[in-house]
């Protein structure tokens, strides 16, 4: 997964006997924005420690 080009994608795996899926991650998108504008319009402050 770590050298895939692309989005980030979750990955779900099963235990051994296990048979029931979160159906949450099925329907449930979750995004990340970061507002640039807040430091001025510049994205590279925003990566300032």
């Amino acid at each position: 997964m770590a050298a895939r080009d692309g989005v980030i994608v979750s990955v779900q795996g099963f235990a051994r006997g296990e048979t029931n899926l979160l159906l949450e991650r099925l329907y449930i998108e979750r995004s990340l924005s970061v507002n640039t504008a807040a430091a001025g319009g510049n994205a590279s402050l925003m990566t300032i420690g």
